[in-house]
């Protein structure tokens, strides 16, 4: 199981414009095979923060997901309004019950 967390600083007047088009790409990784959790939240005392948890059954799962056109998406919709790069976190974990 592979488990990231990513943290996204986008300019904040560009908040509006980057919620929907990573609020689709929730959608659509939820519905994908393999995908875990994929949740988005928004800093409330930081405007344009965006943290989003993601657990995938594997590193291919992880790269469908980065290949889908809602992704794509993002990055074309947001990818200049990004105060700087993504920070990601990988973690390889074991499935617990």
């Amino acid at each position: 199981m592979l488990v990231l967390t990513v943290t996204l600083n986008i300019q904040p007047d560009k908040a509006e414009q980057a919620r929907p088009v990573l609020q689709d790409l929730v959608s659509t990784a939820r519905q994908m095979e393999g995908v875990q959790t994929f949740n988005l939240g928004e800093d409330l005392q930081a405007p344009g923060v965006f943290h989003i948890s993601e657990v995938y059954d594997s590193y291919e799962v992880k790269n469908a997901v980065e290949s889908c056109d809602a992704f794509t998406t993002v990055i074309a919709a947001i990818g200049s309004s990004f105060i700087g790069p993504p920070v990601v976190n990988i973690y390889q974990a074991a499935k617990t019950e």
